[in-house]
């Protein structure tokens, strides 16, 4: 993304960005995102596309944009301050919620979009990179036998599949089924002593 958004951006900046993202999110919803362009989108937002390419590469790149707008909503950046044994649980149901109040939304987009298009691809390799790196911050230092990155790739990818099987592959399941299916395969008491021996 040409835009940095480690710095504060301006009103006009904010303004323009969420335009953009808003309107990829409602282009999505009516069509695969692989007939969406530029122009288009552009078009939409009554911005000119010179002004488009200040901020991405191309769609690919806004699409990516709004994975993070997704994820900030989602809560995901607050994850790692909460007790090692109730992150993986409270990043499910954070993502759970989410989903489930924007179900009409998920629905609309699946509709047009397979989770082997492009769109697919790009979301889940967004988010399951992102649900890796968080449990990666979770666990580090608590992990002294299995390598810390082999941890949590497998942990992101419990959690992952089991959040795509409900919402993406649009298996409807409670909250409270979902934690059943995750419980076998989280070790949950990583805040024990005895949790090296895993």
């Amino acid at each position: 993304m040409k835009y940095d958004l480690s710095k504060k951006p301006t009103l006009g900046s904010q303004r323009t960005l969420k335009s953009f993202s808003e309107e990829m999110f409602e282009l999505i919803k009516t069509k695969p995102f692989e007939r969406i362009t530029v122009r288009e989108i552009c078009a939409a937002c009554n911005i000119p596309r010179a002004t488009f390419y200040n901020y991405f590469d191309d769609k690919f790149d806004l699409l990516k944009y709004c994975w993070q707008v997704l994820a900030t909503n989602i809560g995901v950046d607050d994850m790692p301050k909460i007790p090692n044994s109730k992150v993986f649980v409270q990043y499910f149901d954070d993502a759970y919620n989410f989903f489930s109040a924007h179900s009409s939304e998920v629905d609309s987009i699946l509709l047009n979009n397979s989770l082997s298009s492009q769109l697919g691809d790009s979301f889940v390799n967004y988010f399951s990179g992102t649900i890796q790196t968080t449990v990666y911050k979770t666990l580090r230092g608590s992990i002294k036998k299995i390598p810390l990155q082999l941890l949590a790739e497998q942990y992101s990818n419990i959690i992952f599949v089991i959040f795509k099987w409900i919402f993406l592959e649009q298996n409807p399941t409670s909250k409270e089924q979902a934690h059943i299916y995750l419980r076998p395969f989280l070790n949950l008491d990583l805040d024990s002593p005895h949790h090296e021996s895993f």
